[in-house]
């Protein structure tokens, strides 16, 4: 939340009128801390009184790692999920 707001004031700044982030959220899965994952996500709130837009980017072989209440409870922590892909539907020429 700290670097968000830090950014929005810098894009204010440069004439800007928001950020735009996709964070990578693999970082936790490898170092371990699905504990703090979670926690983190919980922390964030869902509507943000500054013009900040992130998109969590979650890896299907990661988030498939977490139990089903995880799951769950990481999704609800989010005001929209978009998808996941299966490498079912993967695109081949």
């Amino acid at each position: 939340m700290k670097l968000g707001k830090g950014l929005v004031m810098r894009a204010a700044r440069d004439g800007k009128t928001g950020v735009f982030a996709i964070p990578d959220m693999g970082s936790f899965f490898l170092s371990e801390r699905i504990d703090i994952l979670l926690e983190y996500e919980r922390s964030i709130p869902i509507k943000m009184d500054f013009k900040f837009i992130a998109i969590c980017s979650y890896h299907r072989g990661n988030f498939d790692t977490l139990t089903e209440q995880q799951q769950k409870e990481l999704l609800l922590c989010h005001n929209t999920v978009i998808g996941v892909k299966d490498e079912s539907d993967a695109f081949e020429p």
